[in-house]
């Protein structure tokens, strides 16, 4: 299964070709696709701070297609260990990022994301781009 970052799903809200194209692509695979609960969070964040509810209309019906991957107590466990984990200390990723890995590491997901620099830091985490 591939966990779609934010930055996906946005450029797939505003139509761009190399999202797009991605998107055929896992598709064609029959790869399966989830996101976060924090993904989801940012979203409708990015959404209600410009009061559009037609984008809003939008991430409900992408969001209708795609396993949404809950913060558990494993992945709350997982953001403490990664938030003072060595190798990260000096250039750790913000909260909603290090939410976001540890979601993801503990569905042992491959995460889809434009934002190597906060994401290629984290541990084991296996990223890809578009």
């Amino acid at each position: 299964m591939v966990c779609l970052d934010s930055d996906f799903l946005i450029d797939l809200l505003r139509k761009n070709d190399a999202a797009i194209t991605k998107l055929r692509y896992l598709t064609a695979t029959n790869q399966k696709l989830c996101t976060t609960v924090v993904t989801v969070a940012e979203l409708y964040k990015g959404a209600h701070k410009f009061k559009n509810s037609d984008k809003i209309s939008k991430i409900k019906l992408i969001l209708d297609e795609i396993q949404i991957l809950p913060f558990t107590t494993e992945s709350a466990e997982k953001f403490g260990e990664l938030f003072y984990h060595d190798e990260i200390k000096s250039n750790r990723p913000g909260d909603m990022d290090l939410l976001i890995a540890s979601i993801t590491l503990t569905s042992n997901e491959t995460f889809l994301t434009r934002n190597m620099r906060h994401f290629s830091v984290i541990p084991n985490l296996k990223t890809e781009s578009w």
